[in-house]
């Protein structure tokens, strides 16, 4: 996979368009953030699979079940990063836009935390951590607790 020039000032201006942006599934929840996220500075649309297949919770973990050979979501991902040729990075070789698996923190829907495995997906920042998708807009984590990590 590869960026496209200028893909810098694209993600800025993605994250800074998503800052304050509520969840909403199959629009603005946690893997379409990272697809889209994906989309800006690659123009490939890792999320077509799912894009506009679901409005709730339990159609979201069903198609991920679905494209994860029965999986969650962290399987999922791992099925995305290899469709799309992407390679496993070393956290402290991370660039800003790289993608991230981790575990969940602080609130999270009792029933999303349940379905995937405590484990939710994020972008590298351009800062310090790993932006996700929160309940009323973008989360940062300062010291996520990777579980992979892929390069972009």
């Amino acid at each position: 996979m590869t960026r496209i020039d200028g893909w810098e000032n694209k993600l800025e201006t993605y994250f800074l368009s998503r800052k304050d942006t509520p969840f909403i599934w199959g629009k603005t929840d946690c893997c379409m953030f990272v697809a889209d996220a994906i989309k800006a500075i690659t123009e490939v649309d890792v999320g077509e699979y799912f894009r506009d297949k679901y409005t709730k919770i339990l159609p979201a973990y069903a198609l991920m079940k679905a494209y994860s050979n029965g999986g969650s979501l962290q399987e999922t991902w791992e099925r995305i990063a290899s469709d799309n040729k992407m390679k496993q990075v070393y956290n402290k070789d991370m660039l800003p836009g790289d993608i991230v698996t981790m575990k969940l923190e602080g609130y999270c829907n009792p029933l999303a935390g349940r379905l995937s495995n405590g484990i939710t997906v994020g972008i590298q920042s351009f800062a310090e951590g790993v932006l996700c998708q929160g309940k009323e807009g973008l989360v940062l984590s300062l010291k996520p607790e990777i579980v992979s990590s892929w390069k972009i």
